[in-house]
């Protein structure tokens, strides 16, 4: 389809809701099994989007010697829907986008290159990550993580909100109670 809509096509992918799509008659499974089916899903499109041959035996799929034969320039935009943020999710992609953050500014200030980042950062675990950075959609766990810059008497504080596919739903959604909540409790 993204060869001949000519770079236009978008490929929108959720885990499915129950309320329209639970009477395909063989019962419909929870939530928590239909993400987990999503993910695997998601890194089987990921392989084939490469054009290579491959196999992948999962815990839900199995796909053996499969192969898109026309992989267009620039591969497929993928959207993914979300509407249950999910603390783990927001580790896993802090930890795979700001791992560089658990060096400190000490080490940063001195790697010039991405390389180096790589090096510095490559056996930070998720853990660390989840200890230094508040991840998931509890805005009291934020708050309370920059509370002692505003009591050092920090007058300005920057947050990010990491990840691209993230950023709509997090202004949608979070910005505003985000920054209420901040305010309050910093008077």
């Amino acid at each position: 389809m993204q060869i001949l809509a000519d770079g236009r096509f978008t490929l929108g992918l959720g885990s499915g809701e129950n309320l329209n799509e639970h009477v395909v008659g063989e019962g419909w499974p929870s939530t928590d099994k239909r993400q987990d089916m999503f993910v695997e899903a998601l890194e089987i499109i990921a392989q084939l989007c490469t054009g290579e041959l491959i196999t992948y035996e999962g815990k839900h799929f199995r796909v053996d010697s499969a192969k898109i034969w026309d992989v267009p320039d620039g591969g497929i935009p993928i959207g993914i829907a979300v509407s249950d943020p999910d603390k783990n999710a927001a580790i896993d992609r802090a930890h795979d986008r700001f791992r560089w953050f658990a060096g400190g500014w000490a080490v940063n200030a001195d790697l010039p290159t991405t390389a180096g980042f790589a090096g510095a950062t490559q056996f930070v675990r998720k853990e660390d990550v989840a200890d230094t950075i508040p991840c998931g959609p509890d805005l009291d766990a934020i708050v309370e993580s920059v509370k002692p810059y505003w009591e050092a008497g920090f007058t300005d504080i920057a947050l990010v909100q990491v990840g691209d596919e993230t950023q709509e739903q997090f202004l949608a959604e979070a910005a505003g109670p985000l920054l209420e909540k901040l305010r309050a409790a910093a008077n």
